[in-house]
């Protein structure tokens, strides 16, 4: 109050080893870095509490410095020659504000729908989360199982092609495939 000679302030639970409050002069505002509960008081008189006022708190609940939990799957994970859905899930322990993702290694962020995203070709998407505090996660997700390119025909040669007796050993060659 205006009228207090003494302004102090303290932290709910911030105690001596005798279990007393630990007050400390009101000078500045208080810079708190976490959630806590902020006590403070006046006092007419220097260390006399008897004529002080009431203690007023305060609890501060809004510091979130976790980042959001982002996680990713393809709806295929063996070998197919179709396209790949790649999903996310976001999760936060107070809110997700922006779901995004990125196919050029994070140069171009756009606006992630549950729907996922559709990989017509192999490549990294990367999903970024960002809680209404601010905090980001980006992860990367690979898909590397899409193979729309047919194999080329084998080729078969026989290591004799005369007329022989003897046994015809026939050597066979495939594509490389992936």
């Amino acid at each position: 109050s205006d009228d207090s000679v003494v302004r102090q302030y303290g932290f709910s639970g911030n105690t001596d080893r005798n279990g007393n409050q630990i007050w400390t002069n009101y000078t500045a505002p208080i810079v708190v870095s976490q959630n806590m509960t902020v006590i403070a008081r006046g006092l007419d008189e220097p260390n006399i509490v008897a004529n002080s006022s009431d203690i007023s708190s305060l609890v501060i609940d809004n510091i979130d410095k976790v980042a959001p939990v982002v996680t990713a799957v393809s709806d295929k994970t063996g070998y197919v020659n179709t396209d790949v859905t790649v999903t996310a899930t976001f999760t936060d322990n107070v809110e997700i504000g922006k779901k995004e993702y990125s196919l050029d290694g994070g140069t171009t962020w756009l606006e992630y729908t549950d729907s996922g995203v559709v990989m017509s070709e192999n490549g990294v998407i990367q999903f970024k989360g960002t809680d209404t505090a601010g905090n980001e996660k980006v992860i990367s997700h690979n898909v590397t199982n899409i193979d729309k390119v047919a194999p080329t025909d084998p080729v078969i040669t026989l290591n004799n092609t005369a007329p022989t007796n003897k046994t015809v050993r026939a050597t066979t060659t495939y594509s490389a495939d992936r």
